[in-house]
């Protein structure tokens, strides 16, 4: 760089800043994506793409959970509905609890949304409720073969919606 472009580089630099001397500026930390990721939405995705599962699985590693996610409500509700061949209001109000346990558990497991936040979804269910039906659905995987496999394929399906 020769002298004349520092010469100008610094000028730049010092407009810049005097520019936002007394500025209400948006502070960028505010859009930190789980407590680590500055950016749009595609470069995020791609940045949890490369973080490894057994670093978010140390304790010390805050926001894990929003780390962990891929998806949105919509995307696991969208792939269930498709899972097994119904509406998404279908799976909303109950019509084949199954796919409504089935979504809730994928819904807790694979985003970062509360219960509570669940529960209002699926038509004002309890945060205990929607506790209650993730708890309970894992050891009815472990007996249930059917349901065990119908889950594994909605998770391929929903490997496929981002990425």
């Amino acid at each position: 760089m020769t002298a004349a472009e520092r010469k100008e580089a610094r000028k730049k630099y010092r407009n810049y800043v005097e520019a936002g001397i007394g500025a209400d500026i948006e502070s960028p930390l505010e859009n930190v994506y789980g407590g680590m990721i500055l950016g749009g939405e595609r470069f995020i995705k791609e940045t949890l793409k490369r973080i490894k599962e057994e670093y978010l699985s140390k304790g010390e590693v805050s926001h894990r959970r929003a780390l962990r996610t891929s998806y949105d409500m919509e995307d696991i509700l969208k792939c269930s509905a498709g899972a097994y061949k119904v509406s998404t209001e279908d799976i909303l109000e109950g019509r084949l609890p199954e796919a409504k346990k089935s979504a809730i558990y994928l819904i807790k497991k694979h985003t970062g949304v509360t219960n509570q936040e669940i529960g209002e979804r699926f038509g004002g269910l309890s945060y205990s409720a929607v506790a209650k039906i993730c708890r309970r659905l894992e050891p009815a995987m472990e007996e249930n073969r059917g349901l065990r496999k119908e889950i594994e394929r909605i998770e391929r399906t929903l490997s496929n919606v981002k990425g």
